[in-house]
């Protein structure tokens, strides 16, 4: 497994659409031969086929951008096969233009806490860092693998129910994480199964939407509406299916127990089954029905702003 922590563009002004002079984690098998490659290269619905990924395994690259990146974030990975040898070197390195002599006003970046070796059982669950193939737990989490302690169930109540229309804003205390997007209604009517304000998807750099860490023990379907472009093609909400990274622009469920560390797949919605909104329901999945979810709506591939827009609404867990 490889552990590290990583901040892009700290401590500075920058474009937090920029994607362009991101960080590589690369890899090499020939130290002194100059041949790099990404140790992740992102699994995409386009590339599915392609030896890397499992069947719905969905990811990004390993790739750092301001974009991504511009807080102190912890990865966590277990390594491909492809990078195990006796010489293997891995590198951190900054794209910079190739026709420019000495590049200025590049993001500054910073790594920190970084491990590489046998690897921690769970990855420690998000909630710890691995040293030495044993994980040290944060506090209120314990054991090998960093599952929370009973105390910390009792103290930190987490939601056992979900729902949200999305018409007073994004609800702090519902959602984590809202990036690529903005409480509105320019996506046109969602009726009949939505209806006033819902969550817009059309901004910059990634788009996805990350709920808090909910306790769905009790919990047996996940429901929300969805809709990906329209059939009237308007600019505010289009997408164009013509680009040969259409099946990209489709929106992926998933959800997380390792604190998004790693994410399981759910569904895959399609862009071009929903020019028109329509309301999903999800049983959710065993392995989900835990003290300490997280769900995502994400989607891989947009050509920019403006561009490939979504909308969600009526968020529901019962």
């Amino acid at each position: 497994m490889i552990q590290f922590k990583i901040a892009v563009g700290c401590g500075e002004y920058t474009d937090n659409c920029l994607t362009n002079n991101s960080i590589r984690l690369e890899f090499s098998k020939e130290p002194g031969s100059g041949i790099w490659e990404l140790v992740n290269k992102g699994c995409f619905p386009s590339n599915t086929i392609h030896s890397e990924c499992a069947p719905n395994d969905f990811y990004s690259p390993s790739i750092y951008s301001t974009n991504t990146h511009k807080q102190w974030t912890l990865v966590m990975f277990y390594l491909p096969e492809k990078t195990y040898s006796s010489t293997t070197q891995f590198r951190w390195i900054q794209e910079t233009p190739t026709n420019i002599p000495k590049p200025r006003n590049l993001p500054t970046w910073a790594i920190d806490d970084i491990y590489i070796g046998e690897a921690c059982p769970f990855l420690c669950h998000g909630k710890g860092i691995c040293v030495k193939g044993k994980c040290r737990c944060y506090p209120g989490f314990t054991g090998d693998d960093c599952k929370p302690e009973t105390s910390l169930k009792t103290a930190r109540i987490l939601p056992t129910m979900f729902l949200d229309s999305f018409e007073n804003g994004l609800s702090a205390d519902l959602w984590e994480l809202a990036k690529g997007g903005w409480i509105s209604q320019e996506c046109g009517s969602l009726a009949p199964h939505g209806g006033g304000k819902h969550l817009y998807m059309g901004e910059c750099g990634v788009r996805e939407i990350v709920t808090k860490e909910l306790d769905t023990s009790a919990a047996s379907k996940l429901m929300f509406v969805l809709r990906i472009g329209s059939e009237e093609g308007f600019s505010q909400c289009h997408v164009n299916l013509l680009h040969a990274s259409a099946s990209d622009k489709s929106v992926v469920l998933q959800y997380s127990i390792d604190d998004g560390i790693s994410w399981e797949f759910i569904a895959l919605h399609s862009a071009r089954d929903f020019k028109q909104p329509r309301r999903l329901v999800y049983e959710i999945p065993e392995r989900a029905k835990i003290y300490g979810v997280r769900f995502r709506w994400w989607q891989p591939f947009h050509e920019g702003r403006g561009y490939d827009q979504w909308a969600l609404d009526n968020v529901e867990i019962v």
